[in-house]
């Protein structure tokens, strides 16, 4: 038959742990104070090759909601620096460019593009060029009004720019620009057969259906052509011309396909940082917990801490949602101190046992109570450690423990001690190397030390101290019984 050695409760506290530790522990990191211009920002650090997955997934998050909610920062600016935070800088370079050459090359198709007015050279909207299908009057002799007015220059045209190529979901986005019709010279008579110089758009009436090359080498390929897309301002001082503006509709045109690319872009970048997360964004909050073993130690935070941590989390979950998808607040306890959990409910928390509302706005409120409970279970836990803290330095022996060598009456002595206390207070004996109260450090009949981790050189030294400090105690006693003793004697004689 195998005897086995007892379990002490932090040894099992520790097992739990590590089973319980399905998650990649990690705590989570303090924002960080950005400022872009004169928006300021508190982003999560950038994040670095050797973050967990939870972690990551907490970075992008935090970053993403933190970023999508200014409204002081434009979109491109939001993916650069989405992208320069999570690492993923050349990701975002290079679907932006995807997005940005099929929007332009999307503007030069003609059947996109619906025209809306057509303008002169001085920018001026021309309102008697049409015929009654829509369609530009020709270049003909006869009545003035019949025929195709002067300094057609400009047009007016809007579309509906595609991305599904992209993203089978995404919207198409409406766009407003100018093109640059190329002018000729020509002599057409008036409807008396005078002939007159006409200088205005020569090309087909409908030229929004010809074929594509056709109306490529039309619209660009002309001296004057311009490329981009651009808008008109009124003339200035210095010419008579309207003056062609390329910066703003470039840059309103880049901005609106960095706002339709921004889901999309997130959601690739997320699928780069976290591909495990895909399909389960809240498990990160399953990786903050307040007890946790680092390098072998088991540590445990305060209960203050723990709740900061899972704040940050509970910050990237989404507000607006009915219900959320799984319950953070039976989370938030199931991953706090068990000897914490365990006083909570001794106090009658059970809140966790039973069925909650998911809605946003009711978690928060059980994880508020749950704190409540638990910082008062931690409180009182506290008080106990303090109390069996103030015991062992006044020598009354919480803990009984006998080094070897140890003298009899000593040992007798702390025994009784102990026993004294523990009678009046009603608390069990406690090892004085690992703290159970389960069992002695050391056995007085078997001269062994019995405890379980007796060869844990941290437990060891606990006790060893212990067992100093006892002695030094004792010595002062007796030296002050010696002294008392000897004075006696002198006022005797």
């Amino acid at each position: 038959m195998t005897s086995t050695s007892p379990v002490s409760p932090a040894k099992r506290k520790s097992d739990e742990i590590a089973v319980d530790n399905q998650y990649e522990f990690f705590i989570p990191k303090k924002k960080e104070v950005r400022n872009f211009g004169r928006t300021t920002l508190m982003l999560y650090p950038d994040v670095t090759s050797d973050m967990p997955d939870q972690e990551r997934s907490l970075a992008f998050q935090t970053n993403s909601d933190a970023l999508k909610n200014s409204r002081t920062i434009k979109y491109h600016q939001k993916l650069t620096i989405l992208g320069e935070a999570m690492g993923c800088s050349t990701l975002v370079d290079i679907e932006l460019g995807v997005f940005k050459n099929s929007s332009f090359d999307s503007l030069k198709r003609n059947q996109n593009l619906t025209v809306i007015s057509y303008h002169n050279s001085q920018g001026q909207a021309i309102n008697d060029c049409l015929t009654a299908g829509g369609d530009l009057k020709p270049i003909a002799n006869g009545a003035l009004a019949n025929s195709r007015p002067p300094d057609i220059c400009y047009a007016k045209v809007s579309t509906n720019l595609d991305f599904t190529a992209m993203d089978p979901a995404a919207r198409p986005l409406a766009f407003t620009f100018f093109i640059k019709l190329p002018m000729t010279d020509q002599t057409v008579n008036n409807g008396h057969g005078v002939p007159y110089d006409l200088r205005t758009f020569a090309g087909p009436s409908n030229y929004m259906v010809i074929d594509q090359e056709d109306y490529h080498t039309l619209i660009y390929d002309h001296v004057d052509a311009i490329e981009e897309p651009f808008i008109l301002k009124p003339p200035d001082f210095t010419s008579p011309e309207a003056i062609i503006d390329i910066e703003t509709p470039t840059s309103n045109l880049e901005e609106l396909i960095c706002k339709v690319a921004w889901p999309i872009l997130i959601g690739k970048i997320f699928r780069r940082l976290c591909p495990n997360f895909l399909s389960e964004p809240y498990k990160t909050l399953n990786s903050i917990k307040q007890t946790n073993i680092i390098d072998g130690n088991l540590v445990t935070s305060t209960i203050r801490q723990y709740n900061a941590r899972t704040t940050i989390v509970l910050a990237t979950f989404d507000k607006h949602l009915a219900a959320w998808p799984t319950n953070p607040f039976r989370s938030w306890v199931d991953n706090i101190d068990p000897e914490i959990k365990n006083k909570m409910e001794q106090n009658g928390f059970r809140t966790h046992t039973t069925a909650v509302s998911n809605s946003p706005i009711d978690q928060i409120n059980y994880i508020q109570h749950a704190y409540e409970a638990a910082t008062m279970a931690e409180k009182e836990l506290n008080q106990q450690k303090s109390f069996i803290s103030t015991q062992l330095r006044g020598a009354h022996g919480f803990m009984t423990r006998v080094i070897d060598n140890a003298p009899t009456d000593d040992a007798t002595s702390l025994h009784s001690a102990a026993n004294d206390t523990i009678a009046k207070h009603g608390i069990k004996n406690a090892c004085w190397g690992c703290g159970d109260t389960g069992h002695a450090y050391y056995d007085r009949r078997s001269k062994k030390v019995v405890c379980p981790r007796g060869d844990d050189p941290e437990v060891k030294a606990k006790a060893d101290a212990t067992w100093n400090e006892y002695k030094e105690k004792q010595k002062l006693r007796r030296a002050k019984r010696s002294k008392g003793t000897n004075k006696s004697q002198l006022t005797t004689m």
